[in-house]
């Protein structure tokens, strides 16, 4: 028997089939019949998983969702139109003014301070440690001796004033101050109590004239005793009288014998 080429027969039955296309269309063939029900479909869900999720369809899991990689980052975007100006906001609420209050807590001193019903509380920090003891300062230079001296020639009431005798200026009497006004009258004082009713007092002679015994009612005071003769006394020295004047105050200087007083 003769062998029919697989490609010979499919060409034959494509050309068949094209001359059979080219008669008139025939009728429609009736509806096939309804195909068998499917079986049920599987619900399905995704579990997070680390870098994705992890997707079951009933109890077959079909795949994993992964997370994608992070883009790359966008160029800026053109520079936006300026935004219209905004309302204008509410007035604030004045604010609550501020007190502060020197305080000291277990012996360390602070301040604290109050802004309406806000308080706050500012101490002094700890005292430092004592710092180390400084070195010896250079000796100063040596000092300029200064001397007053009454002014005599009448240009002035005062010293002229010198610092190694050289005159560096003139120290002047002040002018009498002007009097005081006169302070008030002080208020009477109150009435003592009445004293006690004196005892009357006498004395008698004691004997041989030596004196008297002092007798107050019936009480024994002492004995006045009737003094002897005194030595005469030395001569008195004469005295002597200077007109004086000390800054610029008048006054008189009296020597008796050895002894001088002021006045």
């Amino acid at each position: 028997m003769k062998a029919f080429n697989p490609i010979s027969l499919a060409l034959t039955g494509a050309l068949l089939l094209a001359v059979s296309c080219t008669g008139p269309e025939g009728s429609s063939g009736a509806d096939g019949k309804d195909g068998a029900a499917g079986a049920p479909g599987a619900s399905c869900w995704a579990t997070p998983v680390d870098d994705g999720f992890l997707m079951v369809c009933g109890a077959d899991t079909v795949g994993v969702l992964k997370n994608g990689a992070d883009g790359a980052t966008g160029s800026d975007g053109a520079k936006g139109d300026k935004g219209d100006k905004g309302s204008k906001g509410d007035q604030g609420a004045d604010g609550a003014s501020c007190t502060s209050v020197s305080i000291e807590v277990n012996g360390v001193h602070g301040v604290e301070i109050t802004c309406g019903t806000a308080k706050d509380t500012v101490m002094n920090g700890a005292q430092g440690a004592q710092g180390d003891k400084g070195d010896k300062g250079d000796d100063g230079a040596a000092g300029t001796t200064c001397t007053a001296t009454e002014i005599t020639d009448g240009s002035a009431d005062g010293y002229w004033l010198y610092c190694d005798d050289r005159l560096v200026g003139v120290l002047k009497n002040g002018a009498d101050g002007a009097d005081g006004a006169d302070g008030r009258d002080g208020q009477d004082g109150r009435d003592g109590q009445d004293g006690q009713d004196g005892a009357s007092c006498h004395v008698e002679a004691l004997p041989n004239d030596a004196g008297y015994s002092l007798y107050c009612g019936d009480e024994y005071i002492g004995d006045i005793l009737n003094g002897r003769d005194g030595q005469d006394g030395a001569d008195g020295a004469s005295c002597t009288l200077a007109s004086i004047a000390v800054n610029g105050v008048h006054g008189v200087e009296i020597t008796c014998g050895a002894q001088k007083d002021t006045v």
